[in-house]
């Protein structure tokens, strides 16, 4: 069965809500079955509402309040009214057969926006919603993560370059950046190790210069 309202038309057989010009509209659950029941039974109370969905449940006012607001909410119209404790539609619905056109009389709405405000919340966030998935993102991440690696390491770099390293055999030995062991040198603070700002601070230290530097 479908029935034909100014802002909307109804197809029962595969359940669908249709705007004006044959756009469908995202209207399901109980929200879709209140708009069916009050195009096929006209007004009604909660109660009335109520027992259609779901005798064994007891439907309020506040559920059938929330179909309510859904409903107009999507179709973008205040088309379900509430008076006197009865649910009506608001203007004409006529039932119409499967060889009638879907598309009532335009009415150049935007629309964009029959789907209610909650959709186009909705909407405008989902090209964010899968971001974290996107090449983007991990593009930005890996950068984000060499950066903070790149300022710790520029903070915490000492000021002072010259490897003050104990061996082995506990002896104290110092590598200046012409040394052959300088890089692969591990300063541990822990044992001892320090680093120098001068070669003359280094022996005054009581560290000795390593055999292997171009003393040139």
């Amino acid at each position: 069965m479908r029935y034909k309202h100014k802002y909307f038309t109804i197809d029962t057989n595969s359940r669908k809500v249709f705007d004006e010009n044959n756009k469908e509209l995202r209207l399901t659950g109980n929200a879709y079955r209140v708009l069916v029941f009050l195009c096929e039974q006209g007004p009604a109370t909660v109660t009335q509402i109520g027992d259609t969905l779901d005798r064994a449940k007891n439907y309020e006012e506040d559920h059938i309040r929330q179909y309510r607001y859904k409903i107009n909410s999507i179709v973008g119209r205040d088309i379900v009214k509430y008076e006197n404790k009865i649910y009506h539609i608001d203007g004409l619905v006529e039932k119409i057969t499967d060889d009638e056109p879907m598309e009532s009389a335009k009415n150049n709405r935007n629309t964009d926006l029959l789907r209610g405000e909650e959709y186009n919340k909705n909407k405008k966030a989902n090209p964010f919603k899968n971001f974290y998935k996107s090449k983007l993102f991990w593009s930005l991440l890996i950068v984000a993560v060499v950066g903070i690696v790149f300022s710790a390491y520029l903070i915490l770099k000492p000021k002072c370059d010259i490897k003050g390293n104990i061996n082995m055999s506990g002896e104290k030995i110092f590598h200046t950046s012409d040394c052959q062991d300088y890089n692969k040198t591990i300063i541990n603070p822990s044992r001892g190790e320090k680093w120098f700002c001068s070669e003359k601070e280094a022996v005054e230290a009581g560290w000795r210069k390593a055999y292997n530097c171009n003393n040139n």
